[in-house]
């Protein structure tokens, strides 16, 4: 058992928001057990991808994982996990703490209890475009309930393939809360707090929208960047079921410590170009990759003028520079140490562009 070959960027990314020194993560990470008990709703389909996505992001962090669910399913996650922590162990025994995640349905499990607070229990169920974390009984899969001053109805509606990406992404955020508590302060997990988040409008009820996305076809697209954002958005893409085509454009190859966050990548990746991994993760789904391994702007393949861009750059200056080409519309994100942040511009001419988002603040 062992920790991941990046730990060193690992604890670099936790310094940013929990101070805990290396050896203290190092023993702490040692000491947890982090048991996922699988839904009968993940052994296939949008359940199965959220499973993986979910392990996938468990495994960069933690070395010890159970994994409770079909053989076939376990065995088929272990194997993630080991491609992405070769020194991880899979199905340890309990001991030492522990935090156990229930992901999707649960009939073989208690329901709810009202008045349970163990904090050390995450209960992510995805319903339809929304996903319930540590669900009232009026949520429960069980039965109908009112919830919102509505009846809901016995079978929720099944998830949407992107609601189960965001659930495997709240849960692994509600253990690292867990996890880390003592050094997050309060914005620890002390409790459990039953709430919900639509992922169309951000609220907490669901909306009546279709969630099956596959087939639909969607704009040529270009990406500029194929790092963490840019490897999500790609992943996200291939999990909807959409069809379409996307130019990357990256000029990087992949480095061991940008496997932390990486979602595409595996040790095997490092010393690849990050256009290639782009390709060959999305091979034989919906979505068409052309790799373009230059910086953005390098040739007619990102100039400017696009239909739809999607910007995953780190630095300011990188998306002022897409900007600059006037595109049709434009989707930006990033993250930085204590930064991160998402805007969209659609509108060219009627709209601020995405230069707005750098203007002087002084004189």
């Amino acid at each position: 058992m062992g920790l991941a070959p990046y730990f060193s960027r690992v604890h670099d990314s936790i310094g940013a928001v929990a101070a805990v020194s290396a050896e203290e993560l190092s023993k702490l990470l040692l000491d947890l057990t982090v048991h996922v008990r699988l839904g009968t709703d993940t052994c296939q389909g949008a359940g199965l991808s959220g499973a993986v996505l979910l392990t996938n992001l468990l495994s960069r962090l933690y070395p010890r994982l159970r994994l409770s669910g079909s053989d076939d399913l376990v065995a088929e996650l272990a194997q993630i996990a080991k491609a992405i922590n070769p020194d991880i162990t899979v199905n340890a025994p309990g001991d030492g703490r522990s935090v156990e995640i229930w992901f999707g349905a649960q009939p073989n499990l208690p329901g709810p209890v009202p008045g349970d607070h163990t904090p050390h229990v995450v209960d992510v169920r995805p319903q339809g475009w929304r996903v319930v974390l540590d669900p009232s009984p009026a949520d429960s899969d069980d039965a109908p309930g009112i919830q919102g001053g509505e009846e809901l109805a016995p079978e929720p509606r099944p998830a949407s393939p992107l609601t189960w990406q965001a659930a495997a992404c709240m849960a692994a955020a509600e253990v690292f809360r867990y996890a880390f508590r003592d050094a997050l302060g309060r914005d620890g997990r002390y409790n459990r707090q039953p709430g919900s988040f639509n992922l169309l409008n951000g609220g907490s009820d669901d909306v009546q929208v279709d969630t099956d996305l596959s087939g639909r076809q969607l704009p040529d697209l270009h990406l500029a960047g194929a790092g963490a954002i840019g490897q999500a958005a790609l992943l996200a893409l291939r999990e909807s079921g959409v069809r379409a085509t996307v130019t990357v454009v990256d000029p990087q190859d992949v480095e061991l410590s940008n496997l932390q966050r990486y979602v595409l990548s595996i040790p095997s990746d490092v010393g690849r170009s990050k256009v290639d991994v782009a390709v060959e993760a999305l091979k034989g789904s919906s979505v068409t990759v052309t790799a373009v391994r230059t910086a953005w702007g390098a040739d007619q393949r990102s100039h400017p003028g696009q239909r739809v861009v999607l910007v995953a750059l780190d630095s300011a200056r990188d998306r002022l520079g897409v900007a600059a080409g006037m595109h049709g519309r434009v989707y930006n994100a990033w993250t930085q140490p204590s930064d991160l942040g998402w805007s969209r511009h659609e509108a060219l001419g009627e709209q601020p562009c995405l230069a707005c988002l750098y203007l002087p603040t002084h004189v």
